[in-house]
């Protein structure tokens, strides 16, 4: 390892003297990792990324081992889980298959991984759009002076936009009588004190 001088002088006040003295700082070799040099890449990404696609349609990963002179055994993982690959789909090429993919793979990250040192990854991150499949038509009950809240629950990716109507004309929504909430999964409306009019 090499080492670095260091000079310093105290001064002091009084009845002692002023030192000067020397002081050898080690710095520590640098140490290689054994993978050092090695990437992966995905479909051509060398660093994470996230993949759009509609339900329905397949999806192709391909991991790829770069700078290795030598056989590099991969690992995909689905989210935390790992996933079972072939004996002739592991070492320097690694290609897994989403078919069809469906809106329970929206979000779902897909790690590639070099087995001897996981640090070494690339990650995917799905972003499967699907339409909003809304649920069949209900009757709700509700007693005249109380209030009701209506829900549809109608998930989609990309959140979808809700229009309410009342006796087949849009609902005009009149302040402090409907509220209207809102998220990817579920469209809800609150009536104030329902009317015999609603």
């Amino acid at each position: 390892s090499s080492s670095v001088s260091v000079s310093f002088k105290v001064k002091a006040w009084g009845n002692h003297r002023a030192s000067v003295g020397r002081v050898q700082l080690r710095t520590p070799k640098c140490s290689h990792s054994p993978s050092a040099g090695v990437e992966l890449s995905v479909n051509n990404h060398a660093a994470d990324f996230t993949l759009s696609t509609s339900s329905g349609t397949p999806i192709s990963l391909s991991c790829l081992v770069q700078n290795s002179s030598k056989a590099e055994e991969l690992l995909w993982y689905r989210g935390d889980g790992q996933v079972d690959l072939k004996d002739g789909n592991k070492v320097n090429i690694s290609n897994i298959c989403i078919s069809p993919a469906t809106e329970t793979d929206n979000g779902v990250t897909f790690t590639c991984k070099l087995r001897r040192d996981q640090s070494v990854k690339v990650s995917v991150i799905l972003d499967v759009q699907f339409p909003p499949n809304v649920t069949e038509d209900e009757t709700v009950k509700a007693e005249e002076d109380k209030d009701v809240t209506l829900t549809c629950n109608a998930k989609s990716n990309p959140q979808g936009q809700a229009t309410w109507y009342k006796n087949n004309t849009i609902l005009t929504l009149q302040q402090n009588r409907y509220q209207v909430y809102q998220t990817s999964e579920v469209f809800q409306l609150s009536i104030t004190k329902v009317v015999k009019s609603d």
